[in-house]
């Protein structure tokens, strides 16, 4: 069906194959915002998130990080299972000026420390969950962490209090401290959304994602990345007929076993202005991969 590569062999960081549109990153979704703002983007526990609310959550998180510290030369980890956070803070990392980490997989504990000390991080962005991050049972401590922002499976979720309620009859309700290094994931989002851009000179040098490989930290940049989303789209529109006809049964299963999978194929869903079905029980990603009904198309 698909090929999940990331990165094609390349030579100097750059994919290679025939040459590919090249943009900063973050101008991916920017751009599915402007072509299908009403179209759904992001299912979770019920609730719809459209192309343009993902917009507006990215912008609001972009200013929040920006208001936290982060800019050009900050780096932030991304701890997290198949969420709408994993779309939300990609993008406004990316337009925060940061650079992101990819820890998406990474175990919690040591080896989560490891990588931030690694990739040398500032900021970590987190899910408050068991087997994610539990700061009063296992506290993390890493070289250059400064802080941590926390978010929750509940922010987005169609029926917050009930989910809560839930989690705590089960016994997986993590408290998180308030203090001055926990910053909670809706903090990000109370600002006014305009947060201050970051053009990038040179796309072929700017590096977006540095990917934990287990020992070490490959850097991609937006050139290598953009060329690589460009050409996984083209080719999906061109092997699968369902894009063009609407077949409302396409979906893929991924289990979350690879991070390389849960980014690229996030990203091409953007691309295609496609639907991204998230799943709370297993931490898959589902992905719908074709187009929009023709009632959305123009929307």
């Amino acid at each position: 069906m698909f090929e999940h590569a990331w990165v094609e062999p390349a030579v100097g960081g750059e994919p290679c194959g025939p040459e590919q549109p090249q943009r900063p990153l973050q101008h991916l979704l920017d751009e599915a915002v402007d072509r299908w703002p009403a179209r759904p983007a992001v299912e979770f526990m019920r609730k719809v998130i459209s192309y343009r609310e993902l917009g507006a959550l990215v912008e609001h998180a972009a200013k929040g990080l920006q208001q936290f510290g982060v800019g050009p030369g900050v780096r932030v980890a991304l701890h997290l299972p198949a969420t709408p956070h994993v779309a939300t803070a990609f993008f406004a990392v990316l337009k925060a000026g940061g650079t992101l980490v990819d820890c998406l997989t990474v175990d919690a504990g040591s080896a989560l420390r490891e990588a931030l000390d690694a990739s040398r991080s500032q900021v970590l962005i987190t899910l408050a969950a068991p087997g994610w991050y539990e700061p009063l049972r296992q506290p993390l401590h890493a070289a250059h962490l400064k802080s941590v922002v926390v978010g929750t499976r509940a922010q987005f979720a169609a029926q917050p209090d009930v989910l809560i309620e839930q989690q705590r009859r089960r016994g997986e309700h993590v408290d998180v401290p308030v203090d001055g290094r926990h910053v909670r994931f809706g903090q990000l989002l109370r600002n006014d959304g305009r947060c201050l851009p970051h053009p990038i000179a040179r796309l072929d040098e700017t590096v977006a994602l540095l990917r934990w490989a287990g020992s070490d930290c490959e850097a991609l940049t937006h050139a290598a990345l953009s060329a690589t989303c460009q050409r996984r789209a083209d080719a999906t529109r061109r092997a699968e007929s369902m894009l063009a006809g609407g077949n409302a049964d396409a979906r893929v299963a991924l289990p979350l076993s690879d991070a390389r999978t849960l980014i690229a194929d996030m990203l091409l869903c953007v691309q295609l202005g496609a639907l991204q079905l998230l799943s709370a029980d297993d931490d898959r990603l589902v992905l719908n991969r074709m187009a929009a009904p023709e009632n959305c198309r123009s929307n």
